[in-house]
């Protein structure tokens, strides 16, 4: 029997060839592929190797202009930019200068390999709306730090633009948005919104903070029923103010409110089961620690109810927080005010032991071991039934500063504070004080610049445990409050805070050392852009909304601190600026330098800065810092209008600080005028520094290891006070002559 065959209608084929062709991606024609991105040109890039060494991790510098590319097939104002190998492997890249309109730009390569008196080829590709910048210095150079500020909701901060750890909190999560308060020019208020996918709405002014030269008049915020946003700030031993958002849920105008409290410090807000209840010190140092309560929203406040007893010898730092338990938990430190252990340091570093208490859900205060204890709680009673950890009795004596408390669920309290040497050490690190049910255990955690470097803490449950931390950073041992952060690093714990771990680096900030002549050391005061610092936790955050934190700065008058939001995708804000460092001399007398142990020298390198001064100072880079302060310097004398290599020992006494004078040539600098520093140190011993096509050299120097940074020196007749600051710093591989760059015609797939 013959089978019938069924012939498909033409509109059957019609829909078999349009459902296929859903199936099938599209082709890219006329395009180069890499890395699944689609790029419309390219360019081979010859490098030609001419000192006869091998050459590896090698950086090679790309100058495009208008003779030698077409600046119009940039397709995302030149952030669509991709360097491969020969194989495809994207390189790493950092692009120094991107001028479209100008047409100039300067690109960095680090390149795997270039044998000895040979060739590689590399392609540059590009032509791309869809392709954003992967620029990084830090993958490209052997060391690279460009002081930049980047993925900030704002980029307004003043000093401590977010604050320590006595006032909270500063954000909080509302409406599937945080709303975050801070410090902005002149200490002024201003907030900015976050929603989850990282729009910004602001920052908006809100008030005038009486406070302008005092970063404690920090903003609290909070939300009331009805929802409206009110912030307490400005006070200092003097009135707190109040002020409320004028709409629900809008964070654009602000009305003021009657003053809270004439005479507040430090205000900590935390609600529980309807009422709010506001901390603070009634006054300066040695007023008391109280509480209002406030059962509106924060429209009229109850009288003053004294939670610790504060006298003109003992004086008290707080951290009120609520736990996962429900319940309020305070941990303290004590401030010996007369300083009767006889420290020669400033006052504000006298603090020592950690204390802790808890007000349990019947309105009482206990102790960790469940005793009721009566208010307020005085210095005998806290050393008898609140101490968790002594350090005023240790030899050598040690500070300690509260960061942070909470609680599990179950309510098991965990307190994070830093600790260290008096003012002057080198060493201080976040530990965590976890009671094991029967005594504290007291857990190291990670190291740290400062007393004042402020840890968070994040309970998960009773086995995962959060601490968000100010890591390495700036040490300086002889003037300790110079910095107050680093990077800021995530630390996790998975067995109940018996152990912790680094798990990220959420913000990177390079490892320096500040040191200076002995005898001129107050003649500084100096700033970083990228040093992250006073982290707080948001109230009610989520995944998305963790932290905050702020860039910090010693300086009253810089107002271009970044304030960053962060969650587990990353950051939310977009906002970036140029970064500098900052070095203010004071007196003529001074020599200082900033060097990174991120780095050791082990090749034949060139150490190069951008910098300026705004007065008659001297500039510089130093290679070779030794282990007891002495090290070379290249740099440029608006003193002695000259370049020159010294050997410097910096951590001398100034008069003896300058060893000797290697070689100099003349040169008059101008103020206000950057300048590229550049010290090229070889193994073999030789040194050449260069700017603006001069240059002086020397053989057979003493140091062949050790560590490199910039340097700011005064002396003679130098102009101060004055400033000199560093645009960027970085360190490369030399070879010389360095290698051939040949840019090849560019083609199309």
């Amino acid at each position: 029997m013959r089978t019938k065959t069924r012939i498909p209608s033409f509109s059957h084929y019609l829909s078999f060839i349009s459902r296929t062709a859903r199936r099938i991606p599209p082709l890219k024609i006329g395009y180069f592929i890499i890395d699944s991105m689609t790029f419309k040109y390219r360019r081979k890039i010859t490098i030609t190797e001419q000192s006869g060494s091998d050459l590896t991790g090698y950086q090679v510098r790309i100058d495009l202009d208008a003779t030698n590319f077409d600046f119009s097939h940039f397709l995302n104002e030149g952030k669509d930019l991709r360097f491969t190998d020969a194989s495809k492997n994207l390189l790493p890249y950092w692009v120094e200068k991107m001028d479209i309109a100008a047409e100039k730009a300067t690109i960095w390569v680090k390149v795997p390999s270039i044998p000895a008196n040979s060739s590689v080829d590399i392609y540059m590709y590009y032509g791309s709306s869809a392709v954003d910048s992967v620029s990084n210095g830090e993958a490209t150079f052997a060391f690279f730090d460009d002081f930049n500020i980047y993925k900030a909701a704002a980029v307004n901060g003043a000093r401590e633009g977010i604050y320590g750890p006595h006032v909270y909190p500063q954000a909080i999560y509302h409406n599937d948005k945080v709303i975050l308060a801070y410090q902005g020019p002149n200490q002024d208020i201003y907030v900015l919104s976050c929603s989850k996918d990282g729009t910004i709405d602001g920052p908006y002014f809100v008030a005038d903070n009486p406070l302008t030269d005092d970063a404690h008049g920090a903003p609290a915020i909070w939300v009331d029923a009805d929802g409206y946003y009110h912030i307490a700030y400005g006070a200092h031993a003097s009135a707190q103010k109040h002020v409320k958002s004028v709409n629900p849920g809008d964070i654009s105008s602000w009305e003021s409110l009657p003053d809270i409290t004439s005479s507040a410090t430090y205000p900590q807000v935390i609600e529980l089961n309807g009422t709010l209840y506001l901390f603070y010190r009634a006054g300066g140092h040695s007023a008391d620690w109280v509480y209002r309560t406030s059962t509106d929203g924060g429209y009229t406040w109850s009288g003053e109810t004294a939670v610790l007893d504060s006298t003109s010898y003992n004086v008290w730092y707080v951290s009120f927080r609520k736990g996962k338990d429900g319940r309020i938990h305070a941990a303290w430190v004590w401030k010996d005010e007369q300083n009767t252990l006889g420290t020669d340091e400033p006052e504000y570093y006298q603090r020592y032991n950690v204390y802790y208490m808890y007000r349990d859900l019947d309105g009482s205060w206990k102790n960790i071991e469940g005793q009721t204890l009566t208010l307020p709680i005085t210095k005998d009673i806290a050393d008898s039934y609140c101490l968790v950890y002594r350090t005023d009795n240790m030899s050598p004596l040690k500070h300690c500063q509260e960061d942070d408390v909470s609680a599990t669920a179950n309510g098991r309290p965990f307190i994070v504070f830093t600790f260290g040497d008096l003012y002057g050490g080198w060493n201080y690190e976040i530990k965590c004080a976890r009671w094991n049910g029967s005594s504290w255990d007291i857990v190291s955690v990670a190291p740290t610049a400062s007393l004042f470097s402020i840890a968070r803490i994040n309970i998960i449950d009773e086995n995962n445990i959060e601490i968000f931390a100010p890591v390495g950073g700036v040490l300086c041992g002889q003037r300790n409050e110079l910095f107050r952060g680093g990077r800021i690093e995530k630390w996790a714990s998975h067995d109940g805070g018996l152990t912790f771990s680094r798990e990220k680096i959420i913000a990177n900030s390079p490892n320096y050392r500040l040191i200076m002549t002995g005898d001129t050391a107050s003649h500084l005061t100096f700033s970083k852009s990228n040093i992250f610092a006073n982290i707080q936790t948001v109230k009610d955050g989520t995944k998305e909304f963790k932290i905050i934190f702020c860039a910090w700065t010693p300086f009253w008058n810089e107002y271009d601190r970044g304030i960053f939001i962060w969650g587990e995708d990353g950051f939310k804000g977009s906002n970036s600026q140029d970064g500098y460092v900052r070095a203010y001399i004071s007196d003529v007398r001074f020599r200082g330098a900033l060097y990174t142990t991120d780095y050791t020298i082990d090749d034949d390198i060139i150490i190069e800065a951008e910098a300026e001064m705004d007065s008659g100072l001297t500039m510089g880079v130093v290679t070779n810092m030794q282990s007891d302060g002495e090290a070379y310097h290249g740099g440029v004398s608006a003193v002695y209008d000259k370049i020159s290599i010294n050997r410097i020992d910096f951590d001398a006494a100034y008069a003896s600080s300058h060893l000797e004078e290697l070689v100099s040539a003349s040169f008059e600098p101008s103020i206000n005028q950057k300048y590229l520093l550049q010290l090229i140190k070889k193994t073999n011993g030789y040194l050449e520094f260069r700017l603006n096509g001069n240059s002086v050299n020397v053989t057979n120097t003493l140091y062949t290891a050790g560590n490199l940074g910039m340097d700011f020196q005064a002396g003679g007749s130098s102009e101060t006070p004055g400033s000199v600051k560093f645009c960027w710093f970085r360190v490369r591989k030399y070879a010389e002559p360095e290698p051939l760059i040949s840019i090849g015609a560019e083609e199309t797939a």
